[in-house]
């Protein structure tokens, strides 16, 4: 089973582990080998923050070889709000109050990571979606990554799917953290749930139902079957590195409560963010 995920459970239980999920999904920074070699550059690394990643992404900007044809970053997303919203989960930042009724993006810390964002994607470094884009076809095909003309991107685990018939090589890093919890991943999270009501009639049934759909057996029946963007929760060491999983099994499930936009304000909250 993936530790991470156990502890994140029993924890969730005060100590005491009511439940297992055969699956969980996770995001991982994906980067396209063949353009970092081609210009010369180091590969991303585990737990790097979302400020290094944007550094080695100008990179690519800045290179004198670079005509503007590659990016350093591509995030599918419309809006760059969406991506300062991205970053500042990452960091833990809320956008209200600890009561969730007053907006809090006014601040020093939400201020630096919009200005990062404007900054990298006026330069070219990061790349987002523009008005034209889903006109052309099924982004999640057809994007500056999946094309090679992107160096980097962060998705959830389905984007090895589309990864599977591209003409460069590819590796995985984890995805962009907090300095402050280099270990904690704001994506990674369990599926369903399974386990037995406290007044069952069939306890040994139910056990051995648990057992198996959660066991090396099931893990690659359901492997195999596909499981868009579900990763499996019993996996060896030896299927992780072979199929270059590593990445979305190293951190820890943030276990932090931000709250959010209140409901009844949400929409006019993301029609003056994405329009200000």
């Amino acid at each position: 089973m993936n530790k991470n995920m156990t502890a994140y459970l029993r924890n969730k239980g005060g100590g005491r582990l009511y439940g297992l999920s055969p699956t969980f999904q996770s995001k991982a920074l994906f980067y396209n080998k063949t353009l970092f070699d081609q210009f010369g550059i180091r590969y991303p690394t585990d737990h790097m923050s979302w400020e290094e990643v944007f550094q080695l992404a100008a990179r690519f900007a800045k290179a004198e070889r670079n005509n503007g044809s590659a990016y350093g970053y591509y995030h599918n997303i419309s809006h760059p709000f969406r991506l300062v919203q991205n970053i500042a989960e990452t960091e833990g930042l809320s956008s209200t109050d600890t009561a969730g009724e007053k907006i809090m993006i006014n601040t020093p810390s939400w201020r630096r990571i919009m200005d990062m964002v404007i900054s990298r994607t006026r330069e070219g470094t990061v790349y987002i979606n523009q008005p034209g884009d889903m006109q052309k076809g099924n982004l999640l095909l057809e994007n500056p990554f999946i094309q090679g003309r992107a160096a980097m991107t962060v998705e959830y685990s389905y984007e090895l799917e589309y990864l599977s018939n591209v003409d460069f090589e590819w590796g995985i890093a984890t995805e962009p953290v907090n300095p402050a919890t280099p270990d904690r991943s704001t994506s990674l999270a369990p599926n369903k749930l399974f386990g037995i009501y406290s007044g069952s009639k069939n306890i040994d049934g139910a056990w051995q139902l648990l057992a198996y759909i959660n066991s090396e057996k099931f893990a690659k029946l359901n492997s195999r079957a596909g499981t868009r963007g579900s990763l499996p929760a019993y996996i060896d060491s030896m299927q992780k590195k072979d199929n270059n999983m590593e990445a979305f099994y190293k951190l820890y499930p943030q276990d932090a409560y931000t709250p959010s936009v209140p409901m009844n304000f949400q929409p006019s909250f993301m029609s003056k963010s994405n329009n200000p």
